[in-house]
């Protein structure tokens, strides 16, 4: 018996080992960041949907991997919509939380962005785009 409790003890550290090893896990733990999007003006926002993405300034890849978003849907009813972003702890440089909303049929009807900083909540004003 006592052999196979030792087999076990290094399969385990060396299942450990090979997990810490994998880049991207064990190191950083995610964050959840409270934010909200509101209209300009005060007014409710336009109905549509809203996507809200880390856009990263330095990465000329504009489907970074990375990036995480979410998107929430506006029945042109509230003045403020909450939601939730998911981060790594580990985020270098400066990022910038952006908000698009869309019509139904696909048309761009406003954006907003704002700096993002850890620990803070992420508020967006979103203004209407001009065509």
């Amino acid at each position: 018996m006592r052999h196979a409790t030792g087999r076990r003890k290094v399969i385990m550290t060396l299942g450990v080992m090979a997990l810490a090893t994998i880049p991207g896990r064990g190191a950083t733990q995610p964050t959840v960041v409270p934010g909200s999007v509101a209209f300009e003006g005060g007014m409710n926002i336009p109905e549509g949907e809203i996507e809200v993405y880390f856009d990263d300034p330095s990465s000329s890849d504009p489907a970074d991997p990375d990036a995480l978003s979410t998107r929430l849907r506006s029945d042109g009813n509230a003045k403020a919509i909450e939601f939730l972003l998911t981060v790594d702890t580990d985020v270098s440089g400066v990022r910038e939380v952006v908000a698009r909303l869309e019509r139904n049929d696909g048309w761009l009807i406003a954006r907003g962005s704002t700096v993002f900083e850890l620990g803070a909540p992420v508020r967006i004003m979103l203004h209407t785009v001009m065509y």
